[in-house]
């Protein structure tokens, strides 16, 4: 009898995307986004589509999972907005596509 190998999610790490970067990632895995933490300033998630999940919040990462969707849903870019606490403005607006993808990624051995 043989046992069936665990499949681990794949974490895909994101570090100071450029406005409208476009990611790949598989349904099922993680996706996760990262700021250089400046000294005053904090990020927060401004809109998200309904395919990612958040399922951490830093001040300055974020971890999401990447789910299918609807077939006929327009994916909406992950909007994000970097603010400071002691002012009542924002300071930056970052904006990606995160497209889930049918393919699963290799496994390493």
């Amino acid at each position: 009898m043989t046992t069936p190998t665990p499949v681990r999610p794949t974490l895909r790490v994101v570090r100071d995307p450029r406005p409208g970067l476009i990611v790949e990632c598989p349904v099922a895995s993680c996706v996760e986004v990262r700021f250089t933490p400046g000294l005053v300033s904090r990020w927060r998630i401004e809109e998200s589509p309904g395919h990612l999940v958040p399922i951490s919040q830093e001040d300055h990462h974020f971890t999401f999972v990447v789910f299918a969707g609807r077939p006929d849903e327009d994916y909406r870019p992950l909007r994000l907005v970097r603010f400071r606490p002691d002012r009542d403005c924002d300071v930056e607006e970052r904006e990606l596509h995160v497209l889930p993808s049918l393919r699963r990624e290799p496994q390493p051995a």
